[in-house]
């Protein structure tokens, strides 16, 4: 719990705070910050990360949703406000993932993987090449 004087010196003012769902401020001036509060955060700082690099990159962003195939090219990583991710690029468009130390080694190739509850389900495997039978 965040307690402030008044609203107006509370670094979450009441506007942001309570209208756009981040919590409430209660009779004493506490802030009581939403159940989800870390996760709208995050997607904002996602969101508005991914904006940025559509501009700089020249590319389209997406976001997988779960249980989707996640492939392209490990551009590079980066940090964001919300912790460390990696740019993957197919065609042109781009995703933010989170980044992982077995990332590295693939820097400028192509990796792929399952997005899931907890990031992405990496296939370290890579592309099966030939023809199969069956």
């Amino acid at each position: 719990i965040l307690r402030c004087s008044t609203h107006a010196f509370c670094p979450i003012g009441a506007d942001v705070g309570q209208s756009q769902g981040l919590g409430t401020f209660g009779a004493e001036g506490e802030f009581r910050p939403s159940s989800n509060l870390l996760r709208q955060l995050r997607a904002r700082d996602l969101m508005s990360s991914s904006e940025r690099l559509s501009k700089e990159l020249g590319l389209n962003a997406w976001q997988p949703m779960e249980g989707e195939a996640v492939s392209g090219t490990y551009l590079k990583p980066v940090t964001l406000a919300s912790g460390k991710f990696a740019i993957l690029q197919r065609a042109h468009e781009f995703t933010l993932v989170p980044w992982q130390a077995q990332l590295e080694p693939r820097l400028g190739k192509f990796v792929q993987g399952t997005a899931d509850a907890h990031g992405i389900a990496w296939d370290w495997q890579g592309r099966q090449r030939g023809l199969g039978i069956g």
